[in-house]
């Protein structure tokens, strides 16, 4: 094991291969991790590639391994959350994002957990809003605007079938939705 950072070229190439082959991306990542396992990047490369093979407690168990590498990679943190919140688990993610919350207030990683957070308490109408704004500042992510898209549809439907059914609150809808077919 190197205690060098990979070189982000190869963690470019691995990312460009994961568009056409995940499995091979997949394979490519495991076999970067005997020299770079306390590489942060690599541990969440691995972590997502993972969660796209829908292998998400080992995704879970490596972007919780580069948090903890690099708490302040705030990339990583957000998907970890969003992994623990897909997975039924909205108070162990509110605890994971909380550290968002020292982003400037127009970061969209902040807007978007703290929507997040704000749509597992039933406040959907404060969830929308922080979302969307999320989304309208992010520029850079392309695929994470997709995901909080998805999340607003999904409120959407949520709320207007809430009064069909009374016995379960909107947010456990959700969270019983997402996990059954889980975000990333």
């Amino acid at each position: 094991m190197t205690a060098s950072p990979c070189p982000p070229e190869i963690l470019s190439e691995i990312a460009e291969l994961a568009q056409q082959d995940q499995r091979g991306a997949l394979d490519m990542v495991e076999r970067l991790l005997s020299d770079y396992a306390d590489d942060a990047a690599v541990q969440f490369l691995h972590g997502s590639l993972l969660a796209a093979e829908k292998l998400y407690d080992a995704a879970e168990a490596a972007m919780s391994r580069a948090v903890r590498l690099a708490p302040d990679y705030a990339i990583a943190r957000f998907q970890l959350g969003l992994l623990q919140l897909s997975n039924g688990a909205p108070a162990v993610a509110a605890a994971t994002w909380a550290p968002l919350s020292r982003l400037p207030s127009e970061e969209p990683l902040r807007l978007f957990s703290e929507g997040l957070n704000e749509m597992a308490r039933d406040r959907f109408d404060d969830a929308v809003v922080l979302l969307r704004r999320g989304i309208s500042l992010n520029t850079s992510n392309a695929p994470l605007n997709r995901d909080m898209e998805m999340i607003l549809a999904e409120i959407a439907h949520a709320t207007a079938s809430a009064s069909t059914d009374e016995q379960l609150s909107p947010a456990q809808q959700l969270l019983q939705q997402s996990s059954t077919r889980r975000l990333h």
